[in-house]
């Protein structure tokens, strides 16, 4: 241990303080020697104390403390029993550290966690940290774990890991390391899948001609020779099936012929297994072609009873038709991909999910492909699409936002608890999708059971213009179980009774074990023209069934029966779309037309009558060609993003459009509708091809003009759109000639599909470019073995301290090089010139009387004998003997007083006959200045004219007070 200094040129102002104190020390000449010595000491203490601390001070040593961080690999390739190995590694090692030492735990996968700050507690709790398994990231566990190290101690990492990077860079992490002093020691978790077998990719062209063959090339490997069943599947359908052999530690590549009839985007499914092969989520890929042709259209019909009208007019004009109900509507981008468009013909809100308005918003914004919605009693605001990703795609609003012809509803939504799991989790989606489905004029409420309060409003019947609020309220919602129905729908009947609006509503969500409600009051309700739909979720019994059920026939309403709770959401959108039929407006009209449009080219002024639409409002960027004789978009368009979409408000089948399906220009109106909305065709001179390696998607296109000439220079960018419908942007650049590159990360597996425009140098159009690439499986399940070989090169890195740990005892050896641990003095120095300031201040202020003091300690330890320890010190002997030796003590201050006063006398007489001696008299006689006459001075007789008296001493009071003076000089001589 030694001592330094970490500002140390403060320490050239000790000695001229120390000048300074010495100079301060010659002014306390009034002080006792010794008091002034202390004194002059203690400011030189003081002031080397403050120098110490303004410099810094500080004592090192060498740190014998060692803390270790052990990062344990949680990745899906571990196997469960390498897993609880690592585990059973570190709580064995953790009970053999030090009493110095710490440990701590890190847990890692794709990304890092901590599991356990550094401490020196050697019990390991079960891991609760939850990491991302998809991936290994042994980069970010060695940084995580390099920023956790504090101080100046030994450090050490220990990885538990197989070793199977695949994304992250953890050379860089253990140079990073080295350089800190920082030994990385690793505990290989090996395994060895001997009969795995890999399906490495899937190959085949982006772009195909239509019926003519091509080629789909499959890799695989395998770490030990095998045969295999190879199949292959083209938009799920079994093309071909084939054993092959597979050789070992090899590429293997096998071909298949195949074609495709139909044009658009298709997918094949690879799919190779082999006996004893023990991971089958590697076994299979996908690949993507586009095959160029006819356009296609896949129309959803929400009617009961679709009109054939429609498509089979796209079908003589060569447009292709897939006719489906929204049930049928795909869950996938992939399945998206191979329509040019999307039609919806009367579909309302509640029949579509969340999850696929998302993938169709998508779609349009980066794949380009077109979308149109026709109107109908369950389109527009009167489906409950406010608020919903298709509103945001299209070119008109939900509203009417001429607040004097915008009809008013009102809803009650009563809640009972939902004994269902997460069941307060379904009650809180239930009512946000309700509210999400209303206009900002629109009434609603929301009455529930609570404790202690019963039935109550969470917040009564009122506009729904601030949602935030309302939405707020709702997140907070705790419902209880109701005892009966009849408060609540009294509560209902009240409240909307109490507004104006057009139509009223109210939705009952419950399990039906409440009291019936009273006959009466359903009649009562159903008079008032309020309507009533139940939604039952889980009963107790059929009886519950059959009253939930009785209770939406008699008033009026719908009811459900719900198996599938994520269905809940869709139901109440459908069901708060009931009030905001007033939306439609069954009126005849002549459409207007306001301007110009590619849409309308060629098809003349006059327009036949239409009998009704739903109301609506256009978007400041839409072009609205026709609208209604009130001013109300008919017909709008816009473009979002790479693709394009169509609104028209009312219908294409007889209901309203009876008059236009019998027209002459229906068939060319629609055509040029559904063509102008179609996806741009793809240019067959842009080859792309999209690939997955190392946690990175790669694209390349190869661009070349009619003539077979390079494209460069082009403006390439568009979005890749993620298994998450997540988009990500990406811009190509030109590497070559013709050829242009970009990238995008991977984080998940699944389909990544690709949207992009490319632009010539000062061109007003672009062509699109459309492809895709999947992820098919985790890159975990790549790799059949371990890679020892990785966490060797590792530990390699930080030698000569690194090292594979085949025993915990290793873990805690002390063999890495000391590290000097300084101690910062400042607060003990800052200390200690308090209290030396204070005994500074105290001995040049304070005079101690040491005799008081020793009679003080005295009487006060007499005190503590007699009253604390009990001690009676006197008995009679005793006491009779201190009397004595009193009185002796007594005598003997009396002589020596009377001896005192004796040699007072006489040195007063001395001092008389001086003044009265002829030396004292020689000379001029000085007038004496007036001053007050002493007692010495009163004492002589009044003739005196300058001596004493002759005889007698005066009093003895009168000699103390002249003794006195002239012991201090001040005695004038007449």
């Amino acid at each position: 241990m030694w001592l330094e200094f970490g500002e140390p040129h403060y320490l050239w102002a000790l000695l001229p303080l120390a000048l300074h104190a010495w100079w301060m020390g010659r002014r306390l000449q009034l002080l006792s020697p010794a008091r002034r010595r202390m004194a002059l000491g203690l400011r030189l203490v003081l002031l080397a104390l403050l120098l110490g601390a303004l410099a810094q001070a500080r004592t090192t040593r060498q740190s014998d403390q060692l803390k270790v961080i052990f990062l344990v690999d949680q990745s899906e390739s571990v196997p469960p029993a390498q897993r609880e190995y690592a585990r059973a590694f570190v709580e064995d090692a953790m009970k053999q550290m030090g009493a110095r030492d710490q440990t701590g735990v890190i847990m890692f996968g794709g990304d890092a966690s901590v599991e356990r700050a550094p401490s020196r507690d050697q019990e390991l709790a079960p891991f609760m940290s939850v990491v991302d398994r998809s991936r290994t990231n042994l980069g970010e566990a060695i940084s995580l774990a390099l920023a956790m190290f504090t101080g100046e101690s030994q450090k050490r990492i220990v990885i538990l890991s197989d070793g199977n990077e695949n994304t992250g860079d953890a050379a860089d992490a253990a140079r990073a390391a080295a350089a800190a002093g920082v030994a990385l020691d690793f505990v290989p978790l090996e395994y060895h899948n001997r009969n795995d077998v890999v399906l490495e990719k899937a190959l085949v062209e982006s772009r195909v001609s239509l019926e003519e063959p091509f080629d789909v090339r499959v890799i695989a490997s395998s770490r030990g020779a095998t045969e295999a069943q190879l199949s292959i599947l083209q938009d799920g359908r079994l093309i071909g099936r084939d054993t092959v052999r597979l050789e070992a530690d090899k590429k293997n590549v096998f071909v298949v012929s195949t074609q495709v009839r139909d044009a658009g985007f298709h997918t094949f499914e690879v799919l190779i297994e082999a006996e004893g092969d023990q991971i089958a989520e590697n076994n299979r890929g996908y690949a993507f072609t586009y095959g160029q042709g006819e356009p296609r259209v896949l129309l959803v019909d929400g009617d009961a009873r679709p009109s054939d009208a429609l498509p089979a007019m796209l079908l003589s004009e060569k447009i292709g038709v897939e006719r489906v109900t929204p049930e049928g509507l795909p869950h996938s981008l992939r399945d998206l991909q191979s329509y040019d468009g999307i039609i919806f013909n009367n579909v309302g809100a509640g029949d579509v999910t969340a999850d696929q308005m998302r993938l169709i918003e998508q779609a349009v914004h980066a794949l380009g492909i077109g979308f149109m919605m026709i109107g109908g009693e369950h389109s527009f605001g009167a489906g409950g699409w406010k608020d919903s990703p298709i509103e945001r795609i299209l070119p008109v609003s939900m509203d009417i936002k001429n607040e004097k012809i915008l009809p008013q509803g009102a809803l009650a939504l009563v809640i009972h608890t939902c004994e269902i799991p997460q069941g307060n989790m379904w009650a809180e989606k239930i009512a946000l999708a309700a509210l999400d489905t209303l206009s900002p004029r629109d009434l609603m409420g929301v009455l529930y059971f609570g404790y202690p309060g019963g039935e109550s409003w969470l917040f009564p019947l009122q506009e729904a213009g601030n949602k935030g609020r309302m939405r707020s309220l709702i997140q907070s919602i705790q419902p209880g179980d109701m005892p009966t129905f009849d408060p609540t729908l009294q509560m209902a009947y009240d409240g909307l009774m109490s507004t104006n609006a057009s139509a009223r509503h109210i939705i009952i969500i419950s399990d039906g074990d409440p009291a019936q409600p009273n006959p009466a009051l359903v009649r009562q309700i159903q008079a008032a023209q309020i309507t009533i739909s139940t939604v039952l979720i889980n009963p107790h019994s059929p009886r519950d069934r059959d009253m939930m059920k009785k209770l939406a026939q008699e008033g009026g309403g719908n009811f459900y029966d719900v198996v599938a709770y994520n269905k809940l959401p869709q139901i109440f959108i459908k069901e708060a779309a009931t009030i905001r039929k007033s939306l439609i407006f069954n009126e005849p009209f002549l459409p207007v037309i306001s301007q110009g449009s590619p849409l309308l080219a060629g098809l003349g002024q006059g327009y036949p009558v239409l009998g009704g639409y739903v109301g609506s409002s256009p978007k400041e960027l839409a072009d609205v060609p026709l609208t209604t004789d009130k001013g109300d978009p008919l017909l709008a368009h816009w473009r979002h993003g790479v693709g394009k979409t169509v609104a028209f408000t009312s219908d294409a089948k007889e209901r309203w459009g009876a008059q236009w399906v019998g027209w002459g220009e229906y068939g060319k109106f629609w055509t040029q509708a559904v063509r102008w909305v179609l996806r741009a065709p793809v240019n067959p001179n842009y080859q792309i091809q999209m690939d997955v390696e190392g946690g990175v998607g790669r694209i390349t296109v190869d661009a070349i003009d009619a003539a077979g000439n390079f494209q460069n220079f082009l403006d390439i960018a568009g979005q890749v759109v993620s298994p998450e419908l997540e988009p990500l942007e990406v811009a190509l650049r030109q590497v070559g000639p013709g050829r242009y590159e970009g990238e995008f990360p991977v984080e998940r597996p699944g389909t990544y599909m690709l949207g992009a425009n490319a632009r010539a140098q000062g061109a007003e159009g672009a062509d699109l470019i459309t492809g895709g690439t999947a992820l098919s499986y985790s890159p975990e399940f790549r790799d059949a073995r371990s890679n020892t070989a990785l966490l060797g090169r590792l530990a390699d890195l930080t030698r000569p301290w690194g090292r594979r740990l085949d025993e915990q005892s290793f873990v805690f050896a002390h063999n890495l090089p000391s590290r000097t641990e300084p101690k910062p003095l400042w607060p003990l120095l800052l200390s200690l010139a308090l209290v030396v300031l204070l005994l500074d201040i105290f001995v040049r202020r304070v005079l101690v009387d040491w005799r008081d003091l020793r009679l003080a300690a005295a009487t006060g330890w007499g005190w503590v004998e007699e009253r604390v320890l009990g001690r009676r010190k006197v008995d009679a002997a005793t006491g009779g003997l201190l009397e004595i030796k009193r009185q002796v003590r007594e005598r003997e201050s009396e002589a020596q007083q009377r001896e005192t006063r004796e040699e007072f006398l006489a040195s007063l007489k001395q001092v008389r006959a001086e003044g009265d001696s002829p030396v004292a008299q020689a000379g001029p006689r000085a007038e004496p200045r007036s001053r007050p006459a002493s007692p010495v001075d009163r004492a002589a007789p009044r003739g005196a004219t300058g001596s004493a008296p002759a005889g007698g001493e005066g009093s003895y009071t009168d000699q103390l007070l002249r003794a006195r003076q002239r012991a201090r000089g001040n005695l004038k001589k007449d």
